[in-house]
């Protein structure tokens, strides 16, 4: 889980009944009690944090039918999983971690999916329009993207990453989207990944974990993307980075890479290696894996142009000494896109993702 400290901020207006919903909704119906004993396929359950403390457990059987529960909350995501009794197998975030201000909960093909909403309050113009603070009588609009973005990537089967590069025998995964966006509220695409985990050994000394990043940079027709980078790794002291994906190199056509991660934690060998290939078009590499607690891959393409889709897959091995049972995983993506306005726009994606081997 995601342990973070929450500004207290509660946005209480989205919990009154709200029959006016633009358009992104207007095949749902917004309902706010828990009383109902049925509940249709096409409601959008809002909850209030007073709901959700008294009758949360019913959010199991809300979930059996309708489509969604929101509750505007900035409770971290321990205390909602408190009080409704459900552990998310995915989770997504809009924004940043210090302005919390809702969660979503879905529930498909067995699991649990939260998505934590972030009010921004920079002045940033690479926003995802779901992040933008609104006035108050915006707040049906902000709702309205909001129960949009999280239904139709349900809709879609949920974050699964497009490519099937990554190994198979993943334990866990975490995943993040953020849609690029301009001061005017254009689209110019969107930075997404899944980071997959894997249990590659432990013992006394501790734990080792590989992490594997899907990542992709997305531009639309828009926009071209000129550089990339992602970084990968934790600022915790009991994680040592003991290995990192070294191969992926500049190449002047397009060409495959072949990767695997190996590497022992002391008083623990690993015998064993996570590997995987992924295809690249032509571009430039450097890394910078002088900070022992980060690692960075920066990406260069050779040619671009507008709509061209860029997949990078690295990848770390983690060591996690002593007790702890939790390896963390930072994800940071960072780009330029280059619109067909000639104005720069620099988006990052940005979280950390956390699987308990007990």
């Amino acid at each position: 889980m995601i342990g973070a400290m929450y500004a207290s901020m509660v946005m209480p207006c989205y919990a009154s009944a709200n029959n006016n919903t633009t358009s992104a909704v207007d095949d749902y119906q917004i309902v706010t009690t828990t009383a109902n004993d049925d509940y249709n396929s096409s409601d959008v359950v809002i909850l209030t944090e007073e709901q959700l403390i008294a009758d949360g457990e019913r959010i199991q059987d809300i979930l059996n039918t309708a489509q969604m529960v929101y509750i505007p909350t900035t409770m971290s995501e321990e205390e909602i999983e408190s009080y409704c009794g459900v552990s998310p197998r995915v989770n997504t975030v809009f924004g940043d971690p210090e302005t919390k201000d809702a969660t979503a909960i879905t529930y498909d093909d067995g699991s649990y999916h939260f998505t934590h909403f972030f009010t921004v309050v920079d002045g940033s113009s690479v926003l995802s329009e779901a992040m933008t603070p609104a006035p108050a009588e915006d707040e049906d609009e902000v709702l309205a993207n909001r129960i949009e973005s999280v239904l139709r990537a349900k809709e879609s089967k949920g974050p699964v990453p497009v490519t099937r590069a990554v190994p198979g025998g993943a334990v866990d995964y975490g995943h993040m989207r953020t849609d690029v966006t301009d001061s005017a509220g254009r689209n110019f695409g969107a930075l997404e990944y899944t980071v997959w985990f894997y249990q590659m050994g432990k013992n006394a000394s501790g734990r080792v974990f590989d992490s594997v990043c899907d990542a992709y940079f997305s531009p639309n027709s828009k926009a071209q993307c000129k550089a990339m980078s992602v970084t990968l790794g934790s600022n915790l002291s009991d994680h040592q980075i003991l290995g990192a994906t070294s191969d992926i190199v500049s190449t002047s056509k397009d060409r495959t890479y072949n990767l695997s991660l190996s590497g022992s934690l002391t008083g623990l060998t690993i015998t064993a290696s996570t590997s995987w290939s992924y295809n690249a078009n032509s571009q430039d590499v450097s890394k910078d894996f002088s900070n022992a607690k980060y690692k960075t891959w920066k990406f260069t393409p050779v040619s671009s142009v507008k709509g061209d889709s860029w997949n990078e897959v690295p990848g770390i091995r983690t060591g996690v000494t002593g007790s702890n049972k939790t390896n963390l995983t930072s994800v940071t993506l960072n780009a330029t896109f280059k619109t067909i306005y000639n104005t720069i726009l620099q988006p990052k994606a940005n979280n950390s993702h956390s699987f308990t081997w007990s």
